[in-house]
This record gives structure tokens, sequence and C-alpha cells, in this order.
């Protein structure tokens, strides 16, 4: 059988035109204030402490848009701090939805 004289052709994808977003992160080390420091060797009491105490200060948006943007930019170079930045945002939206009621 002879072979097909088609030629192959390659799709070019034009470069996209919409522009990254980068996260910027407002007043960095403002949980610091209320103790939510060194996470990785802090229990898991004492981190839900020191949130409670910047809910009251900031408020749960804040808290929560907060340890999102940290646990986005830290996902990649570290997956344990991030997963504990996650769960800390999980455990404050649990006590947004908790205040609703």
């Amino acid at each position: 059988m002879p072979a097909s004289k088609t030629k192959k052709s390659v799709i070019k994808r034009k470069p996209s035109k919409a522009k990254k977003s980068i996260i910027k992160i407002k007043n960095r080390g403002s949980l610091a204030k209320f103790g939510y420091s060194d996470i990785v060797n802090k229990s898991v009491e004492a981190r839900h402490r020191s949130l409670r105490k910047a809910i009251k200060a900031y408020g749960t948006t804040r808290v929560i848009r907060k340890l999102n943007a940290v646990a986005v930019l830290t996902k990649n170079s570290n997956r344990k701090l991030s997963g504990r930045f996650n769960a800390d945002k999980k455990f404050v939206m649990r006590i947004a939805r908790s205040a609703k009621k």
C-alpha cells in the first residue's frame, strides 16, 4: 500500500491575550498580631484561638480571603503548609456558617 501524500498540518495557537491575575497580600503579618504565626509548630487549638481573635477584629470575609491567598501562593512550594491554611480556612467558614444561624 502506498503511503498517503497528504501533508500533516500543524495547528498553531495564538498566545492568550488574557492577563494573569496576581494575588497581592495586603498588610502582611496582620494575622500574626493575633498569634497566627509559625503555624507549622502550633497546635490546631492555638491556631483556631488566634483565628477567632482575628475574626473579631477583621471579620470572617477578610480572614478567609487572606488564608485562601496564602494557601494558593504556597500550594506548589509547600503542600503541607498550604493544607494547613486550607484547613484553617474551612474552620473559619464553618464558624461563619454557624454564626448566621
